[in-house]
């Protein structure tokens, strides 16, 4: 996750002195490149590496009590060979060849781990600034204050809800949508630890805890490097500011070692589960996650999901829509059309797309006093995205679409916008490893690229302009685990430098971390459309209101949502424009592939 934007501080501040606590000179591959990141910053120092010479290397599971444990984990290791493991062990000794060194045998109490005081009196003469927890056990004591700002770890697992372990299992055990890992400064009750930082990422669908794990773990190698550069640039008081307090609901329980107790009944789910798929499969054939585009005027008719393919698959799959229904459903959003009435997927008429293809990620304009709608059409045969657009009827149909932007890779999301009477486009080109900039010269399929604003794995880049600024609103994907962190860069001038804004990156949440749309005004407040991935890809869409937006701040608030359950079957929707009373989104059904090819 293009660390090496965060390698420097502008500030004049002393470079940090960082304490690093260690078992031994070899770490997980995560942490190997967290460690690395700070050596080699700008702004931070390595000056000492504290070592525990009785640390053992973590026992093999017993198979007493905890035999189906052991058997699915060596099954569920073989999922993902082909994935870099996070936890594979790096030789880190060059990082410390010319770091002072101190050898120190913890005292042991009772579950936790004390420093003798003449340790702690040694340490806190090197006058650090941090120190970074990478080994030893769970510590208390005086230790946790030998350094101005504590000591710092990573906590795997949602602190309000996951302590204990194995990290990222329990979420699939127990079809959480949702799966964190967090940097906290540690206090003497774990209670008490201050949370620095919070990635959500989501559980991966299925029971594989090998596979869910490897998205978090990589997701959050900048964590660190983050927030010692933004402590370096601003000060405790900046990220003392964004300490993130402890859930009103959090669970007093400490997870463990899941029992065969435990497993049992788990596992005969996951097989009558996988039992289920198969049979449906061989019933329906291979299935595709169809999407189509539905719009909303004030003259739609009544709404229409053309073709027995749909209704067909519908009486296959009565529970489709279940994913909508999981925990805490979220509250409809209005239309945004100025009349605030739920926003209900069944007023809308829905596309069909030709057979072979599907239509997603609208973005609406009006030209010449009509609305016209840009989107992503996406050939099965090829799986390669072009840029299409259409005119919307008053009915709320589509004239036939035109070819606007083709290239020798995948396209889509156009995040198109007027600027001193032009037409500009800024299309995902993620396949390309860059984000792009296009001027309209001839509507509307004559676009010239301007520039290329950036070269990184970027996908839905939404921008707005306001204030004399350019904001890019830029979701940068970690290629290894898939997971998301959005950025936020400006620029003084449309095809000028792209500046990263000091608060980026601006979520790490896959709730809010990727863009569903233009950005818009509404009774005067700024909503920036956002696509909540918990689950699946392109789940539902949340409405954020940005409450702060300037060269030096940034902040937002989640509000409402549109959710798919009022379609039968209807499984996500990711995308919403709207021009005038003209609404348009994108909605995705499972179909069965020869139905759709």
């Amino acid at each position: 996750m293009h660390a090496p934007w965060f390698l420097n501080s502008a500030s004049a501040a002393p470079q940090l002195r960082i304490g690093i606590l260690l078992d031994r000179p070899t770490l997980p591959a995560y942490l190997a490149e967290a460690l690395e990141h700070v050596a080699n910053s700008n702004f931070a120092r390595l000056e000492l590496a504290i070592f525990n010479p009785q640390a053992a290397r973590p026992p093999n599971v017993s198979s007493a009590g905890h035999g189906l444990f052991t058997r699915y984990v060596a099954r569920d290791a073989k999922r993902i060979s082909e994935t870099p493991d996070p936890l594979a062990e790096v030789d880190c000794s060059h990082c410390f060849k010319h770091v002072a060194s101190l050898s120190v045998t913890p005292i042991a109490d009772l579950d936790s781990q004390r420093f003798p005081d003449d340790d702690v009196a040694h340490i806190r003469e090197k006058n650090l600034d941090v120190l970074i927890k990478l080994g030893f056990e769970n510590l208390r004591g005086d230790i946790l204050n030998a350094a101005r700002y504590g000591v710092w770890a990573y906590h795997h697992g949602d602190p309000d809800r996951y302590r204990g372990g194995p990290p990222y299992f329990w979420e699939v055990y127990e079809n959480n949508l949702l799966t964190c890992t967090a940097l906290e400064r540690l206090a003497d009750d774990p209670n008490d630890n201050q949370i620095l930082y919070k990635g959500v990422f989501a559980t991966l669908q299925g029971s594989s805890w090998a596979r869910n794990r490897v998205q978090p773990y990589w997701g959050s190698t900048t964590f660190l490097i983050q927030k010692l550069r933004q402590l370096h640039e601003c000060g405790w008081e900046s990220v003392e500011a964004e300490i993130l307090k402890p859930s009103s609901t959090r669970l007093g329980k400490t997870y463990s070692l899941p029992t065969d107790l435990e497993m049992l009944p788990w596992l005969s789910r996951v097989f009558l589960r996988t039992g289920a798929n198969r049979v449906r499969h061989s019933i329906v054939g291979e299935e595709l996650p169809h999407w189509m585009l539905g719009v909303k005027t004030k003259e739609t008719l009544k709404p229409c999901l053309e073709g027995d393919g749909l209704q067909a698959v519908r009486r296959m799959h009565p529970s489709g829509a279940a994913l909508a229904a999981e925990e805490l459903r979220p509250r409809l959003a209005s239309n945004f059309a100025h009349t605030h009435t739920p926003l209900n997927l069944r007023d809308f008429r829905w596309i069909r797309s030709p057979r072979g293809h599907f239509y997603a990620d609208p973005f609406v304009i009006e030209h010449e006093s009509k609305p016209w709608v840009f989107f992503e059409d996406l050939p099965y045969s090829t799986d390669k995205g072009i840029i299409v657009c259409a005119e919307i009827n008053p009915d709320g149909n589509l004239s036939p679409a035109i070819p606007v932007l083709e290239l020798p890779y995948h396209l889509s999301y156009p995040c198109i916008f007027r600027e001193s009477g032009e037409l500009y486009m800024v299309p995902e080109s993620v396949a390309d490893g860059t984000v792009q900039l296009y001027r309209c010269e001839r509507f509307p399929d004559g676009w010239k690229q301007v520039k290329v604003l950036l070269r990184a794995p970027a996908v839905d880049t939404t921008v707005w302009i306001e204030g004399g600024l350019y904001w890019f609103f830029v979701t940068l994907q970690e290629p290894r685990g898939g997971g998301l962190q959005l950025w936020l860069f400006y620029s003084r001038s449309l095809a000028g430098e792209l500046i990263h804004h000091p608060r980026s990156p601006i979520s790490t949440d896959i709730r809010y971390s990727r863009g569903a749309g233009a950005i818009f005004r509404e009774d005067g407040k700024l909503i920036r459309p956002s696509q909540d991935c918990s689950g699946s890809y392109g789940r539902l869409i949340v409405f954020n209101e940005i409450t702060k937006l300037n060269e030096h701040e940034y902040a937002e608030r989640p509000g409402a949502v549109i959710d798919t359950h009022s379609v039968p079957n209807m499984i996500g929707t990711h995308s919403y424009g709207r021009v005038g009373d003209v609404v348009v989104i994108d909605g995705c059904m499972p179909l069965p592939a020869k139905q759709v090819r």
